[in-house]
This record gives C-alpha cells, sequence and structure tokens, in this order.
C-alpha cells in the first residue's frame, strides 16, 4: 500500500493528468511487480492495455 501513497504523491507533486497516470505508474513498477502485471494483463487486447486506468490498477494491487 506505501506504493500507491508513494505514486499518488507523484501524480499531485507532478500535477499529472488522469489520462496519463496508469503510464506514469507502470513504469514505476518493479521486479516482481513488473512480472505480476505482465501476468494479470497477458490475455488483454492491445486496446484494453490502452486503457486501464490508474483506478484499475489500484484495485487489482489491493486484490493481491
Amino acid at each position: 500500500m506505501r506504493w500507491i501513497f508513494d505514486v499518488e504523491g507523484c501524480f499531485y507533486t507532478c500535477v499529472c493528468p488522469e489520462n496519463l497516470r496508469f503510464g506514469y505508474a507502470k513504469n514505476l513498477l518493479r521486479h516482481g511487480a513488473k512480472d505480476w502485471w505482465k501476468f494479470i494483463t497477458k490475455d488483454y487486447s492491445p486496446m484494453e492495455k490502452s486503457t486501464v486506468t490508474w483506478e484499475q490498477i489500484v484495485e487489482k494491487f489491493r486484490e493481491e
């Protein structure tokens, strides 16, 4: 949960627009978290991957 808090702090500091938040956060995933996200989205089409929102990644993260 600390990661979510830290990333949201960056969004606030950088005045990151909603439509760019997921792409930014995805680039902050490291090691096992990056592998986890690849597994979660392995069956997503390119269109589905391009429309994922920050709220969706937070929901998936909290489910884990």
